[in-house]
């Protein structure tokens, strides 16, 4: 027996608006037309590109010792989940018939950033400085395909 007489409080009020949202945002149809599909593949490498910088930056701080070593691992396992999702997501996304060339510009350079995101983890987790420069070097490369990806898509 509820003794609030039955009403949610703040806390399960704001965890269920939180987890409608996140539902909601993972909810995407299809792209039925070229112009949209060009949309959303250029919407998933801007995403990629930003959440790659904000990793660049959190290793930019472990390398010289100006964050602590576990909040740089959770940093990065959070952004390693945005770009999975975000290659997910176009991935699984059925292209609009004329639009194979953006699909396959986009989604090898998305999947090779999930890959290079969990390496970048693992280094994380591991806290050895030189591995991460060497994941630092590697999302440098990363950025330059993703920029030049997005030109491309862009026309």
């Amino acid at each position: 027996m509820r003794v609030d007489g039955g009403r949610a409080g703040p806390r399960r009020v704001v965890l269920l608006t939180v987890a409608l949202s996140l539902v909601a945002t993972a909810c995407v149809g299809p792209a039925l037309r070229d112009d949209d599909y060009r949309r959303k593949a250029v919407a998933s490498l801007e995403q990629v590109a930003a959440t790659v910088a904000g990793v660049k930056i959190a290793l930019d701080a472990s390398i010289d010792d100006r964050s602590f070593p576990t909040a740089t691992a959770v940093n990065v396992r959070r952004h390693e989940d945005t770009v999975a999702w975000a290659h997910t997501a176009f991935a699984t996304r059925q292209p609009p018939p004329g639009t194979d060339r953006i699909r396959a510009a986009v989604v090898p350079v998305l999947a090779e950033a999930s890959s290079i995101m969990a390496d970048v983890r693992i280094a994380a987790n591991r806290t050895d400085r030189e591995e991460l420069r060497e994941q630092r070097r590697r999302l440098d490369e990363l950025t330059g395909r993703l920029e030049r990806v997005l030109g491309e898509v862009r026309g």
